[in-house]
């Protein structure tokens, strides 16, 4: 009778590769691969930004381009799906003469966002423009409801084994 109490499941998929690139201006790059054996690939910058075009351009990128913010959650990070084919990077494609910089993280909210956005107006140059994707259910996130904090319960700590 009444309710369970809630618990945290394993995510499906696991963590196949994880690597820390040596390079200044790159890079952490994450391979996932779930039951099916369908995976992707996600690769972030040092300022923790995901990447909008191929590994090579960032090392001849002219930094004097104009940029393109892009600020979200996973939908706008991609999650899931392959660094070419986040809509960021879609963008990116299709205008090669701005550097499109994606700054969305998986579970952030519009404060998220703001927050981001004010912390990288003191340390860049003013971009050409800003995007914010929004969801509804960014409010609930933004006011941090029941659901939101469950959904970001801590994992309990697990000693480490010796090898």
């Amino acid at each position: 009778m009444g309710h369970t109490p809630w618990k945290l499941t394993p995510l499906p998929y696991k963590v196949v590769e994880d690597t820390f690139l040596p390079h200044p201006k790159i890079f952490h790059r994450k391979r996932y691969l779930y039951p099916t054996s369908w995976s992707f690939t996600s690769t972030t910058l040092g300022d923790d930004s995901r990447i909008t075009m191929p590994v090579e351009r960032y090392l001849l990128e002219n930094s004097e381009s104009e940029e393109v913010w892009f600020f979200g959650c996973s939908f706008t990070f991609g999650e899931s799906v392959m660094d070419d084919e986040h809509y960021p990077a879609v963008i990116q494609e299709a205008f090669p003469r701005y550097r499109v910089v994606n700054f969305a993280k998986s579970g952030n909210g519009t404060l998220n966002s703001i927050e981001k956005l004010q912390s990288l107006a003191k340390t860049r140059a003013k971009p050409k423009l800003i995007v914010l994707g929004y969801g509804q259910f960014h409010d609930d996130r933004d006011a941090k409801g029941s659901h939101w904090r469950k959904s970001y319960a801590k994992v309990p700590n697990r000693p480490l084994q010796d090898k």
